[in-house]
């Protein structure tokens, strides 16, 4: 057995509608791409940390069961290696701030490190002050730039910028001597930075890359059957170009802007805050249509620490005695709900899921609610959202729009492996990762926290070496 190869294991994200989670392994250095968690509604956020909320996580199926990342505070009667004691020096980059990709990511122990890219950062802290950050054992993260390689041991790792959703998307090219990986991240050739996606794909052919982690979010049974009739892989025809009657990024949000064109009439949204690009949007159709976007504090509190832009805020006294808050009102201005019930038409008002009973407070002549594309998520929560508003007089709208796919369209999927030709294309962020062709190497669905090695173009179970 040769002790020097690189092992690639794979932990989260095959056959789940999330990031993946995978490790390098060279010698007694590790690299893990992303930490996010899969989306359960049901699941709330730790109250309290007491010292097991690392280990229920693990029990769940929330976190990974991993040796070397926790801190061992936290794995008292575990059987896992705690980071303080771990032979193997991890670092851990993560694509960018949504939360199936970096979710856990305060779970890791100090000792570890976690990079993020520097606009990411910003956002995350950000989130920390409003108390809205992730599960965190308290630490920071370290910073990295595009394009610029870090070295953990023999393992290489340069980040690639593949988009500005999420506060800026990265993908991440991973080489050793004898292994390269592509991992794309949220992959879309109709995103809003295309021509992005398209130097990340030549360098990852310009590379050569061994191994492409795609994702294949939109490789399911009915995105099949309505683009090609069928769900045989096989009838995807690889195109460069969206479908004949989809959307792109930009088309689709000039058809949102539609909805925010109105004259008359008070227009409600929410959104998801983490998205500060939709919030730059919805600033910009304000000033466009001669009305005031007015945010709530904490979604206006995240736009003034990341935006270029200085958002309208409207008070609440929820937040009175918190820093954050007096910081806000002291730099941005402030619109009270009352101005706003008084000329409803000057205004695009935020109001956040929980505060959906205020709805019936403002006048509904001509009134709009919209709902973006953040939380709630499931069918249910929306459902009630949608009743909440007309029984408040507003009409209702929705981001959400047959047209138009955030990640990937099958066809431009397989063009972009095609492009690349690697020897083997992983799929993740679906449920079917093994729909995902490629011409002159194979496709695997690896068995979680299995150990793989390279040989002669093929993944092989270290065990079976």
């Amino acid at each position: 057995m040769n002790n020097n190869l690189t092992e690639l294991t794979t932990y989260i994200g095959t056959r789940e509608s999330m990031g993946a989670v995978f490790s390098i392994v060279r010698s007694n250095h590790r690299v893990i791409m992303d930490f996010g968690a899969p989306f359960i509604p049901e699941q709330k956020p730790h109250a309290v940390h007491d010292d097991n909320w690392i280990k229920d996580k693990i029990a769940l199926g929330l976190l990974p069961a991993i040796d070397g990342l926790y801190p061992k505070k936290y794995l008292e009667g575990s059987d896992l290696i705690p980071a303080e004691e771990s032979p193997i020096h991890t670092s851990v980059f993560v694509s960018h701030l949504h939360l199936d990709h970096m979710a856990n990511i305060g779970a890791l122990a100090p000792g570890v490190k976690v990079y993020l890219s520097e606009t990411a950062r910003s956002l995350e802290m950000a989130l920390e002050d409003i108390g809205q950050g992730v599960d965190s054992v308290g630490r920071d993260y370290d910073i990295f730039q595009p394009d610029q390689c870090i070295k953990e041991g023999d393992i290489r790792v340069t980040p690639i910028i593949n988009g500005t959703l999420g506060h800026q998307m990265y993908g991440f090219l991973v080489e050793t001597d004898d292994l390269k990986v592509g991992y794309t991240a949220d992959l879309s050739l109709a995103g809003e930075c295309p021509e992005l996606v398209k130097r990340e794909m030549q360098i990852f052919k310009d590379r050569k890359v061994d191994v492409l982690y795609c994702d294949c979010c939109n490789f399911t049974d009915d995105v099949l059957t309505r683009f090609f009739g069928t769900v045989d892989p096989d009838a995807i025809v690889p195109d460069e170009k969206v479908p004949e009657g989809m959307l792109d990024y930009m088309q689709h949000y000039e058809k949102l802007e539609q909805l925010y064109s109105q004259k008359k009439g008070l227009i409600i949204f929410n959104y998801y805050e983490r998205e500060i690009q939709d919030a730059d949007w919805i600033m910009k159709w304000a000033e466009k249509y001669a009305r005031k976007a007015v945010f709530s504090p904490d979604a206006g509190y995240l736009i003034y620490k990341t935006a270029t832009g200085v958002p309208n805020v409207y008070p609440d006294d929820r937040w009175k005695d918190e820093k954050w808050y007096q910081e806000l009102l002291e730099n941005c201005p402030v619109v009270s709900l009352e101005d706003i019930k008084k000329e409803p038409d000057r205004y695009y008002l935020h109001l956040k899921y929980e505060d959906r009973e205020l709805i019936s407070q403002f006048p509904n002549e001509n009134g709009l609610y919209i709902h973006a594309d953040g939380y709630p998520f499931t069918s249910g929560e929306i459902r009630n959202l949608k009743e909440k508003a007309k029984l408040a007089g507003f009409r209702f709208a929705s981001y959400d729009d047959p047209q138009y796919y955030q990640h990937g369209y099958p066809s431009q999927i397989e063009f972009f492996v095609q492009q690349i030709d690697p020897k083997v294309v992983i799929g993740y962020h679906g449920r079917h990762p093994e729909r995902i062709r490629v011409y002159n190497g194979y496709n695997l669905v690896p068995e979680r926290y299995i150990r793989y090695c390279l040989i002669d173009g093929r993944l092989v179970k270290r065990e079976d070496l």
